[in-house]
């Protein structure tokens, strides 16, 4: 049977639901706590430490287990990492290799891992994997799933409504860069999907280069360019102004096929400079 990309990731979303709660029952009284802490590598490391062991290293190449056929390896993107299975220690334990980056990203990259060592591990998890015959669909849909199962844990559901205004702005995501250990990348790609059919939302680095647009429906593109009216969004916030929201009318004179509402807001990065989220809704 094949699988259509949206089949997929309502599938992938589903199973990131249950891998969540698999930790969750796992380390009741830690998990949620782990992944909002700023220590958050160590402590998952140490409360997870009968089941799985957390290597930090400087390249992935450096790691004993890069070249096993049996290590599942994730280069490129938002990580740097690998996931080796039980199998591969003399005591029965997992091995999660996290290489030294941004710390966000290597947050990020340690539950992407944990990810897969809850797919491949327990049998609940693993048997919904099953379900896909053809081997790209199955690390399609398993790499997509640890990707949710990373970001619901780094900005999980009560974040999301605490930090959220009324009517869901730029402000939203300005929040949740301070309020996390979520990148802003990470941050883009949880919020769209939770928009109005129509909507996106993009993030620009500290030199205003566009980093990735992602879409109400999932998709996410890379190589973007910007468009006029994220453009005119970005001219509002600067000079003392953090943050701006208004209808898409009021900054650009051609609206056809746009959404109705955008707004902008800076993300300071420390000396580095200030970063940038544009959101443009239905």
């Amino acid at each position: 049977m094949a699988f259509e990309t949206e089949m997929i990731g309502q599938w992938a979303a589903e199973q990131s639901d249950r891998m969540l709660e698999a930790a969750r029952s796992s380390h009741p009284k830690t998990f949620e706590a782990d992944c909002l802490s700023e220590n958050c590598i160590s402590r998952i490391a140490s409360h997870w430490r009968g089941r799985l062991v957390v290597q930090k290293v400087e390249r992935l190449s450096d790691s004993e287990g890069y070249t096993s056929d049996s290590a599942q390896v994730d280069e490129g993107g938002d990580l740097s990492g690998l996931y080796l299975p039980c199998k591969a220690r003399a005591d029965g334990r997992a091995t999660l290799v996290v290489a030294y980056a941004f710390y966000r990203r290597m947050t990020f990259t340690l539950l992407h891992e944990l990810g897969h060592y809850l797919q491949r591990e327990r049998d609940d998890l693993r048997v919904e994997l099953c379900l896909f015959t053809d081997r790209g669909e199955a690390k399609e849909a398993e790499e997509t799933a640890c990707n949710m199962f990373a970001s619901k844990a780094l900005l999980p559901d009560s974040l999301l409504e605490d930090t959220r205004d009324n009517n869901a702005n730029a402000r939203w995501a300005q929040r949740l860069y301070r309020h996390s250990r979520a990148s802003r990348a990470v941050i883009v790609r949880r919020l769209a999907p939770l928009l109005e059919p129509g909507s996106w939302m993009m993030y620009y680095d500290t030199k205003d280069v566009p980093r990735l647009r992602a879409y109400w429906d999932g998709r996410v593109e890379y190589d973007v360019s910007t468009m006029p009216v994220e453009r005119a969004a970005l001219n509002t916030v600067g000079g003392g102004c953090s943050s701006y929201t208004c209808k898409v009318e009021d900054l650009v004179e051609d609206t056809d096929g746009l959404p109705t509402y955008v707004s902008a807001a800076s993300s300071a990065s420390g000396r580095f400079g200030t970063a940038k989220f544009v959101m443009v809704r239905n």
